[in-house]
């Protein structure tokens, strides 16, 4: 699912993400994946499970991993 990060608070290392469909998702900075720092309004995707977010990357730096993906793929 896509999003973006609403609130995150560095003393309990917790947050929440608004989904495309408008619900919140809280997560947990282990389940961070991205090397970027968090941001507040940062897109990013994530797996939804119940109400959190799980395995959540930076969109920004998704579109590049994929791309690399692409150019190396292509490249076999």
């Amino acid at each position: 699912m896509k999003g973006k990060i609403e609130k995150f608070d560095s003393n309990s290392n917790e947050g929440e993400i608004l989904g495309k469909d408008n619900n919140l998702y809280e997560f947990h900075i282990g389940e961070w994946l991205s090397h970027k720092n968090i941001e507040i309004d940062c897109r990013v995707s994530f797996d939804a499970v119940d109400d959190e977010a799980r395995h959540i990357f930076r969109e920004d730096e998704l579109k590049g991993f994929e791309v690399l993906v692409r150019v190396e793929v292509r490249s076999f």
